[in-house]
């Protein structure tokens, strides 16, 4: 009887221990709030955000990229033209005809009309260009880089020929982007190759 008596007390004497511990973390619910409050802060994830506007850059401008890179190529098929005309290694009849030289001209001219024509709404669009709220760290830098950019359409408008110029603004805005995405142990970019 005594053993079923002590064996009664040490039950009663661990049921109330099991209470009163279970009392005490109900007596602290705002420390799990606290707890549950920062385990819910989102996580900015830089990286995928500066890819993800770098894909938006790539998106909205490539084909306002290419219609400079096809004023190019008509600049460089014209020139071959011309100077086959006078190659030694070029048979007579390979050779373009003033015929062929006017169309090549004329393809200059409207690839011209159409890269100058989209580089002043393209530098201004540039301008206006939101930097993702992600991305606030780096919101000078990326300002700069796309000034850069501007500053390339804002070129080629003034005087395409200029390739010179516009490159340099295209180049320093390659190299401010690479900066950003270097300083996130990410490559740096070549938006050129990416807008071909």
């Amino acid at each position: 009887m005594k053993k079923l008596l002590v064996a009664g007390i040490l039950s009663s004497s661990l049921f109330l221990a099991a209470c009163a511990a279970e009392d005490n973390t109900a007596d602290q619910p705002d420390a799990a709030k606290e707890a549950d409050v920062k385990e819910e802060t989102p996580v900015v994830d830089t990286k995928a955000s500066l890819v993800n506007f770098h894909l938006t850059i790539i998106d909205n401008f490539k084909d306002e990229y290419q219609t400079y890179l096809a004023y190019n190529a008509a600049v460089a098929a014209y020139d071959a033209a011309v100077a086959s005309q006078t190659d030694a290694e070029v048979a007579e009849e390979d050779k373009p005809t003033a015929e062929d030289l006017a169309e090549l001209q004329t393809a200059i001219d409207e690839a011209k009309a159409a890269a100058q024509g989209i580089a002043a709404a393209s530098a201004e669009e540039i301008r206006t260009y939101a930097v993702p709220s992600e991305l606030e760290a780096y919101e000078a830098d990326i300002t700069a880089a796309l000034d850069e950019l501007a500053k390339f359409y804002e070129a080629l408008e003034a005087n395409i020929d200029d390739a010179e110029t516009a490159n340099a603004h295209f180049t320093a805005f390659e190299e401010k982007m690479g900066a950003i995405f270097v300083g996130e142990d990410l490559p740096a970019p070549s938006y050129a190759n990416a807008m071909k």
